[in-house]
């Protein structure tokens, strides 16, 4: 049936995860398969959520806190901002999805960069936004320069985005930047009233670099939006949780829009457990600044060529076609994350999981690769 969908969204492409474990058994026919795809944690949830899990999974029969008030008093603690200024999501993919739609009127424009999170594109064309990306620096990382040009000749046009998405550290390519070349951009970009910064730190728990900057240095600018998420250190991937950081009068506006009861009472119990089990975000947080460690040592000593990484994932050249590399990777029983999507043709990125995890992954990508 041709149905008479919006014009806007005929060319739109769905968001691609990455294959799960039980799909690639079935075509492959195979029992066993290690699964670094998906920037997923590599451990279970924390044994302080498990508990609390089982302890309230018999409230499933009554409605959420619409405001999850419990968790959001939480969570103010732990990223040290006011209760009016940290508003729940579920994912920081609804949270993308809310900010477009609030700011966004169609054929509007969204601003990032090539080779960042694909959901700013997808959530921009289903918004009817047009999504310009400005070119990566040669080593992959972000081009903070290659913004500022952009957003100065559009301003110059009267054609200024509504919103910058700036990714830090970024996904797929694991680079970050720098205090040094953030806090200039943001001083002059972030206090415009016709303009939303929104910086999104999904990975920023794994960083290692001395001179990596917290956005929470940057609320002091009204238009500055932070983005955080439950899915990578806090291991909740599977319940969708994520939080959005910002001036009050701007979350009461994403307050009007936002689905009620969006955060369910799982995730809101799992999250307010999880950000005060210090003890186990350390564990965590070791447990992949270890192994990313380990994993490029590796990649220096086959001299494959890698990103340096500040995530929880790296990313690397094969050199070859990535989908037939990713085949013969499957073949062995690895499941890695092939890029075609962010126009990386020859590029995998690889999760970090645990020691044995790890262990079996260098294995079979020295076997394939080398």
């Amino acid at each position: 049936m041709n149905y008479r969908v919006s014009n806007s969204l005929k060319s739109l492409k769905a968001y691609q995860p990455g294959q799960s474990e039980k799909d690639v058994k079935e075509k492959y026919n195979r029992d066993f398969f290690v699964k670094l795809a998906s920037n997923e944690s590599p451990l279970k949830p924390f044994d302080s959520v498990i508990l609390a899990l089982k302890e309230n999974i018999e409230s499933l029969n009554i409605y959420p806190d619409p405001s999850a008030r419990g968790l959001i008093k939480v969570a103010s603690k732990y990223y040290s901002v006011p209760e009016d200024s940290i508003l729940a999501g579920n994912g920081s993919n609804e949270l993308i999805d809310l900010i477009i739609r609030l700011f966004c009127e169609p054929n509007d424009s969204v601003l990032t960069s090539k080779g960042a999170f694909i959901a700013y594109k997808v959530c921009s064309g289903s918004n009817r936004a047009k999504l310009i990306e400005v070119p990566l620096n040669e080593n992959y990382s972000l081009s903070l320069k290659e913004y500022d040009k952009t957003l100065t000749q559009l301003d110059q046009q009267n054609e200024l985005p509504k919103i910058v998405f700036i990714p830090n550290p970024n996904n797929p390519t694991g680079s970050y930047i720098s205090k040094e070349e953030l806090k200039p951009f943001v001083e002059k970009w972030g206090d415009r009233e016709d303009l939303i910064l929104i910086i999104d730190e999904a990975y920023n728990e794994f960083v290692s670099a001395s001179d990596f900057c917290e956005g929470s240095e940057f609320l002091k600018f009204k238009n500055v939006v932070l983005l955080k998420t439950m899915s990578k250190v806090f291991g909740l991937a599977g319940l969708r949780l994520g939080f959005m950081i910002a001036d009050p009068n701007l979350l009461s506006l994403v307050h009007r829009i936002r689905n009620p009861f969006n955060v369910n009472t799982l995730a809101q119990v799992a999250g307010a457990c999880a950000l005060n089990d210090t003890e186990s975000i350390e564990n965590i947080k070791k447990l992949i600044i270890s192994g990313r460690e380990d994993l490029e040592s590796f990649f220096k000593d086959i001299k494959i060529e890698y990103t340096p990484s500040q995530a929880n994932f790296v990313f690397f050249d094969t050199k070859k076609d990535a989908l037939i590399v990713h085949d013969k990777l499957l073949s062995e029983g690895l499941i890695l994350r092939p890029l075609i999507p962010y126009g990386f043709k020859s590029h995998l990125r690889i999760t970090i999981g645990d020691v044995e995890q790890m262990s079996f992954a260098k294995d079979v990508l020295k076997k394939v690769l080398v």
